[in-house]
């Protein structure tokens, strides 16, 4: 069993975990606020308060903002946001989507990442959108593929690395993904690019008869234990629900505070909604 997670407990299609970061554990299944750093419109460390255990925010953010940048090198992640417990950091993947480029290479920003302390690094991947063309999707994940393999060796010691799982709507290239990324022992994987959010509904209607497997040829079903993570989005009722029967045992899923006036569990559950993970 893996000594960065591990399954407490399983019930029919879910179970319960526990993820080991640098700034403490994380019991799973969990949501994740989404941090600002440029406007925190709700104090990170006001979190717990909503029951949040780790947050994630945006590196490259910082990266590129000097005030932002000096003081996470000094300070640490941590220090910057005033938050003690674990702390996950996109790389900008989701400005490359946004506008087409970024302004830092994947080396820079795993560097960067792992000197302000951040405990789960994101390498700097492709996120392909739903229904581009096939070639594209397939070139897009092979240059996604070459970063993430650059970054397996070129992250070492204590921080952990995701390993974020591409390959638009199209589910043989989701199980390429999947199954590469596997031998490469990442500690958490995110189900990237599932924005919009019908995007994972048609991950799933693309393999047939509404099971939500994309990735059952992959890393979920099989050992070591792994930690799933339902990236690229808020949580949505309507989305979740086409994913609710297989047993994949999601792990991390994103909260947004600025889209939402309640807690986590009450984060677009819809009219007395249920989020049951």
């Amino acid at each position: 069993m893996s000594a960065i997670f591990e399954i407490l407990d399983k019930d029919a299609g879910g179970r319960i975990g526990r993820l080991k970061t640098p700034h403490g554990s994380v019991e799973t299944p969990t949501v994740m606020p989404v941090i600002n750093p440029n406007i925190q419109l709700i104090p990170p460390k006001e979190m717990r308060s909503f029951g949040a255990e780790i947050l994630i925010t945006n590196s490259y953010i910082i990266y590129r903002k000097e005030e932002l940048k000096s003081v996470a090198l000094e300070k640490g992640l941590h220090g910057l946001l005033d938050f003690d417990g674990p702390i996950m950091t996109d790389s900008g993947s989701f400005q490359l989507s946004v506008y087409g480029s970024v302004e830092v290479t994947n080396e820079e920003i795993l560097g960067f990442q792992q000197k302000i302390g951040s405990d789960i690094i994101v390498p700097l991947d492709i996120p392909t959108p739903p229904d581009v063309h096939y070639r594209r999707a397939e070139e897009e994940l092979a240059i996604t593929v070459e970063r993430l393999e650059a970054a397996r060796k070129f992250i070492q010691g204590e921080n952990l690395l995701a390993g974020p799982v591409q390959g638009s709507t199209y589910p043989e290239l989701r199980e390429k993904a999947a199954s590469s990324l596997k031998e490469l022992k990442f500690e958490v994987y995110p189900l990237g690019a599932v924005v919009p959010s019908n995007g994972i509904i048609q991950v799933c209607q693309n393999f047939g008869d509404g099971n939500c497997h994309p990735l059952k040829k992959g890393i979920f079903l099989q050992p070591p234990p792994v930690s799933p993570f339902l990236g690229g989005g808020p949580i949505q009722m309507d989305v979740l629900a086409s994913c609710r029967k297989p047993p994949w045992g999601w792990g991390i899923f994103l909260w947004i505070p600025a889209r939402h006036l309640g807690p986590p569990s009450n984060a677009q559950g819809g009219e007395g909604g249920r989020l049951n993970i």
